[in-house]
């Protein structure tokens, strides 16, 4: 799962190492913090394998963090199976560039190489959590919505 946490820019200084700033770009501070989970199919063990510190993300840059991270898990031995992403654009075209295909579905299969090694199947997936929060942000200003009624499926239920 790759998800982006915001947080405020700032400078720190511990024991002789100075953190903060973005890692695409070093006289910036970062503002968001790109992180890398990885959860088992069947268990409730999840793992964080990569946090970078980024400023103003791009697909291009979005994309080499993950064949990055995905050689380091592959490594370790760990079977991948899905990449999961929120629906901002950069993830959408990160996956595009993933998949090397411009028409992917919500879930779509795809075959990763890893610096010419090693080739992953895995399902590219929107999360469907964010997407309904997406939509929910996007459409809440003054806006009827019409859902199904379970119990008599030819009348809507209106919700404000």
């Amino acid at each position: 799962m790759i998800d982006e946490i915001y947080v405020q820019s700032s400078i720190d200084y511990k024991v002789g190492t100075v953190s903060g700033f973005a890692q695409n770009g070093n006289e910036y501070t970062a503002r968001t913090i790109l992180c890398f989970m990885i959860s088992q199919l069947r268990g409730k063990s999840n793992e964080v394998v990569g946090i970078v510190p980024v400023l103003k993300l791009t697909a291009n840059q979005l994309h080499n963090n993950v064949l990055s991270v995905l050689k380091f898990i592959n490594g370790l031995g760990v079977d991948v199976h899905a990449i999961i992403t929120d629906c901002l654009k950069t993830n959408q075209k990160m996956f595009k560039m993933l998949a090397n295909q411009d028409n992917l579905t919500k879930c779509s299969n795809a075959s990763i190489v890893i610096e010419g090694e090693s080739v992953l199947n895995v399902f590219l997936q929107n999360d469907t959590v964010h997407l309904l929060k997406f939509i929910w942000r996007n459409w809440s200003k003054n806006v009827k919505l019409t859902f199904p009624n379970p119990s008599d499926f030819t009348h809507g239920m209106e919700a404000d």
